[in-house]
């Protein structure tokens, strides 16, 4: 913060200062909103599934992509979708990351879709971060772009950017006003602020994205995959290993980035706290790194009764 030792400010000086201000105050606030023709899926009465991938930041400011894509996972919540929580998300990434040789970021959505059985996949952005100061005004600006592909087909089927601002400070009416707008300025300066902001912008964003249909009452229902490889004696050699071990794996074949993998799976469990055991287990007893899969035929699965 600026100290201020001299109480006399000359005319010029402030009228300089306003043209400063005045041109500040529209840096970086334009506001772009697309929705697509393709409509999130309304006829469906079986809850979607939604991945919130990492963030990218696109500013100089380190961490505020992920303190923007905790935000927004916490507001997104509230939304008529199953969320995959962020642990789980980073485990399978990882897996996946080692399976294709690739990163994330070069994988189409449609694999990552697949591969975490997610019928729709998140994208954001942070394209702005700014903190002006000038002693008795400051001002932040925060620019996210936000995207939600289909997660069979990759196609978009909704994008938004935000943009918004907080400011603090100003022209005093008076000498006398100078310290306390500095000390205003200043304090706006501090993290709470930027949490603040960041907070709207999420809330923006979630409040935007269209909800899917409510879904009827369906049991939990989750897979587990304990690994995945290419050739499928590995796969058999894996499979074999956990049944020693007394579970009950087996093996399905999925096409991820024109590559045929072989995935060693358990379930379906229909109980959280028993999928959680059961991948305790494997944990403990062997080197694989087991993640959650959701299945999307929940009601089907779990009663026979119910027909197509």
């Amino acid at each position: 913060m600026y100290l201020i030792t001299r109480f006399s400010v000359k005319p010029a000086f402030i009228l300089s200062l306003a043209v400063i201000l005045l041109s500040c105050s529209s840096v970086g606030l334009g506001k772009k909103e697309y929705i697509a023709p393709l409509q999130l899926n309304q006829k469906d009465n079986t809850a979607k599934s939604a991945l919130i991938m990492p963030f990218i930041n696109e500013t100089d400011q380190t961490g505020i992509e992920e303190l923007t894509r905790t935000s927004f996972y916490n507001h997104f919540s509230s939304k008529n979708y199953r969320d995959f929580e962020l642990t789980e998300i980073a485990r399978g990434l990882a897996t996946l990351e080692k399976n294709s040789s690739s990163s994330w970021e070069d994988l189409p959505p449609a694999d990552i879709g697949k591969f975490f059985h997610a019928d729709y996949v998140i994208y954001g952005r942070v394209k702005e971060f700014k903190k002006i100061f000038l002693g008795i005004y400051s001002q932040i600006v925060l620019t996210v772009h936000m995207e939600v592909r289909d997660g069979s087909t990759g196609y978009l089927v909704w994008m938004k950017t935000v943009s918004k601002r907080s400011h603090e400070g100003g022209l005093p009416f008076s000498l006398f006003g100078i310290i306390p707008a500095a000390l205003r300025s200043g304090f706006h300066m501090q993290e709470e602020k930027t949490i603040e902001l960041v907070d709207k912008v999420s809330r923006e964003l979630v409040d935007q994205i269209p909800e899917p249909s409510t879904p009827d009452p369906s049991p939990y229902q989750v897979e587990i995959q304990v690994a995945s490889f290419m050739e499928r004696r590995l796969a058999q050699e894996a499979q074999k290993g956990l049944e020693g071990k007394g579970l009950d794996a087996r093996i399905e074949m999925v096409t991820l980035n024109n590559q045929v993998w072989h995935r060693v799976l358990l379930g379906p469990y229909y109980n959280l706290p028993e999928a959680e055991k059961a991948r305790g287990k494997i944990m403990e007893n062997t080197g694989f790194q087991p993640i959650f899969i959701h299945n999307r035929t929940a009601v089907q699965a779990a009663d026979p009764d119910v027909k197509e």
